[in-house]
């Protein structure tokens, strides 16, 4: 095998060593849910920072570990599409999405205003709905 052939093999097998260790996406553990009933009114927008703070004494909270579900929060998640700008939504429900190295924050306003991580997302219905239907059920 000439250098040009053992240089090839070598950068193949790395290249798909690579791929096989660097692309696998993180599993979601767990949604830990704090949010608020759907009629809880503020006089001054409630950003995500200050959430529990202002609502200290009407939070409820839930948390997701059912791997179906989480299954299907994981596929609306993948499809969010980041937008550019930085914002503050109105919050009314904050998620914790837990996975093994890290924990994404996700605000929902009541409008369905969502951001991950302080940035706005879009193509955030099915989250939405999805995380409305796990606490707000019971109301129905």
């Amino acid at each position: 095998m000439g250098q040009k052939n053992k240089f090839l093999y070598y950068s193949i097998i790395i290249f798909i060593i690579f791929l096989l260790t660097g692309c696998k996406k993180e599993q979601l553990l767990k949604i830990e849910i704090k949010y608020t009933l759907p009629a809880t009114f503020s006089s001054v927008p409630v950003n995500c920072d200050i959430f529990e703070y202002a609502f200290k004494n009407i939070i409820k909270e839930k948390t997701l570990v059912d791997k179906k579900l989480l299954k299907n929060a994981d596929s609306c998640i993948s499809n969010f599409i980041q937008l550019d700008n930085s914002v503050h939504v109105d919050t009314r429900i904050k998620c914790f999405l837990v996975y093994s190295q890290k924990t994404d924050t996700v605000c929902i306003s009541s409008a369905g205003d969502v951001a991950l991580n302080g940035k706005l997302v879009g193509n955030e219905e099915k989250f939405v709905a999805f995380i409305r239907d796990q606490i707000y059920s019971d109301l129905k």
